[in-house]
């Protein structure tokens, strides 16, 4: 089992972290449009944010192997306060640069952000066995799921009806709170000289499990963005003739199946051992027939069925598939991959998104969602290849 205290200081400082950033993401989108009444200048805060995270991840990957994890996570999470009270402050000064002001402030947010993540990644094999590696991720993988889906549902409401003022100390606390628990926890963190590092983007192509690995993210993220708003919208009005209401449905039979696919590793896989590759494979195909199954049905029923299926099995996945890479790199060079893969990873999906738009327009939505089924078979094809080839 679990390492039951260090567990629930990670646990509780994830969920805490997760909850402060998504309600700060959806209460300044709502902040900017009432400000501007303009998507345009709204949909910037993404663009700006994405673009910020590749800049801030090459930077942060040549330092971030120096600094101890706990105190990355201290110390992001106290400037990230400091973020959120200048974000408000000009925001409610409505001066007329503020929305400028803002936007730099959310372009730091993200530069703390390409700290904060790929040291969180890197503390779960610093606190936990390799044995208990798939269900501490479980766990992890499961909350930030939930923690989405209702920190979405609820920021809209609570930023219609709540103060801005109130919300700001909310999303604080949140963080205050992430802070203590990362405080408490206990760990030994080993730092070899620098010599002896290898840097982040140098063994993203030396060690084969993660380039392998980071290939098949970068063709799942273009293959993930029919899942985003306003393709499966479309998807819903051209393909199923359908509207708002099924695209809803579509979105939540998603994130039900994703809920219970976590909960389906908690409990049936629990005590098995299952071949990482193996699975990842498998899962991988299911994905691509999926996908096509959805996009060649025009019903109804068998897309919620198809949809509601693919939410456990990505889920699986993505599990293993960051199990995977936890287990095959080395305690020393662990945070620069991860910080170097978050570089790499971040801005892709923000070109992914733009590009099957794009695609969209040009060739029709069906021809977005077969093209994701088939990259979703093409990565699976991949792990097979690194599977075969005892990595």
């Amino acid at each position: 089992m679990f390492k039951k205290q260090s567990f629930q200081n990670f646990f509780l400082s994830n969920l805490f972290t997760q909850l402060a950033s998504t309600l700060l993401e959806v209460v300044v989108m709502v902040k900017v449009y009432q400000m501007t009444n303009s998507v345009f200048a709204t949909s910037m805060i993404v663009g700006l944010m994405a673009i910020s995270s590749f800049f801030s991840g090459m930077i942060v990957t040549k330092f971030i192997h120096k600094f101890q994890l706990k105190s990355i996570l201290i110390i992001s999470s106290f400037l990230r306060i400091f973020v959120i009270i200048g974000i408000y402050i000009f925001l409610s000064l409505n001066l007329e640069n503020a929305l400028y002001i803002v936007l730099l402030l959310l372009v730091f947010q993200s530069f703390l952000g390409a700290w904060s993540t790929p040291a969180r990644q890197s503390l779960i094999p610093a606190l936990f066995e390799r044995y208990q590696l798939r269900e501490v991720n479980t766990f992890v993988s499961t909350t930030n799921e939930i923690v989405r889906l209702v920190g979405w549902s609820i920021g809209g409401i609570l930023s219609y009806y709540l103060n801005f003022t109130i919300l700001v100390v909310m999303i604080s606390v949140l963080l205050l709170l992430s802070i203590l628990f990362i405080s408490l926890i206990q760990y030994n963190q080993y730092i070899e000289s620098r010599k002896k590092k290898i840097k982040g983007f140098r063994n993203l192509f030396e060690n084969k499990v993660v380039f392998y690995i980071t290939l098949v993210d970068m063709m799942e993220s273009v293959a993930n963005t029919i899942w985003t708003s306003a393709l499966l919208l479309s998807f819903s009005i051209y393909v199923l003739n359908s509207g708002e209401i099924i695209w809803g449905y579509i979105n939540a039979t998603y994130f039900l199946g994703s809920i219970i696919g976590s909960v389906f590793l908690i409990t049936i896989f629990k005590n098995k051992d299952f071949e990482l590759f193996r699975l990842i494979i498998i899962c991988g195909f299911a994905m691509g027939m999926l996908t096509l199954t959805m996009t060649l049905s025009s019903s109804i029923p068998v897309v919620l069925i198809a949809t509601f299926l693919m939410g456990p099995i990505y889920q699986i996945r993505s599990i293993y598939q960051t199990t995977a890479l936890q287990i095959y790199t080395s305690d020393e060079n662990r945070t620069n991959i991860f910080s170097a893969r978050s570089a790499i990873l971040t801005p892709w999906h923000g070109v992914a998104v733009m590009g099957m738009g794009l695609m969209a327009d040009w060739v029709g939505i069906t021809s977005v969602y077969l093209l994701s089924s088939i990259l979703y078979t093409i990565s699976s094809c991949l792990v097979m290849f690194l599977y075969k080839s005892k990595y």
